[in-house]
């Protein structure tokens, strides 16, 4: 799969920025709209934004008892990196010329806000980027497991069912390794799926 997704909630099924899942926020609430708009303005380059999400593990149906698991999960990805530019530099501190290295189209959706805002059959999905030297100063956190009919899961539960990780074949082809913990990683979340974000030093509660 290229680019490498992540966690997050896209229709093929959800320090600065990081938000803990017990912080209380400033109490500012948020529309989808609204996100939207604030991210097309206030997020002019790139810019870190912290996630509190639940989304959909993807989990294998069979002999699956719950059919569906989601997970509760805390990240901070960058909001309107360039990907390919990402991927380049990457290969430079890997030691591989990825110069040649270009983005694909996006494989659903059109771009509502270049870079940072997906749009697909009515609804808006954030776009982040992670890359490795990122992840080790602020790596994601899966803070739960559920099933559809709210039932708290435990990871050794739903683990049997999970999807196995694989890596970006475009990123291993460029002369990135090919272990999907050292590629750059894109995450794909729907505003529904958002429960609070962080930007800018603010925290808001994300509302349908």
């Amino acid at each position: 799969m290229s680019p490498c997704h992540r966690c997050c909630g896209d229709p093929r099924r959800e320090e600065p920025g990081s938000l803990r899942p017990d912080q209380k926020p400033m109490s500012e609430t948020i529309t989808h709209q609204q996100l939207r708009d604030l991210i097309a303005t206030i997020v002019t380059g790139s810019m870190p934004v912290g996630i509190l999400a639940v989304t959909d593990t993807r989990s294998r149906k069979t002999n699956n008892p719950w059919r569906t698991v989601y997970k509760t999960v805390r990240a901070v990805g960058w909001v309107g990196a360039r990907y390919a530019d990402s991927v380049r530099r990457e290969g430079d501190r890997q030691g591989a010329d990825a110069q040649g290295f270009q983005a694909a189209p996006l494989p659903w959706g059109q771009w509502n806000v270049p870079g940072k805002v997906i749009e697909h059959k009515g609804t808006f999905y954030l776009r982040t980027q992670a890359t490795p030297g990122m992840r080790r100063q602020q790596p994601a956190r899966v803070l739960g497991y559920h099933a559809a009919t709210g039932e708290t899961l435990t990871r050794e539960q739903v683990a049997p069912f999970l999807p196995v990780e694989s890596g970006s074949a475009k990123q291993a082809a460029a002369g990135l390794s090919s272990d999907p913990k050292e590629q750059v990683w894109i995450g794909t979340y729907s505003f529904a799926s958002l429960r609070r974000v962080r930007i800018a030093g603010r925290t808001y509660t994300v509302v349908h």
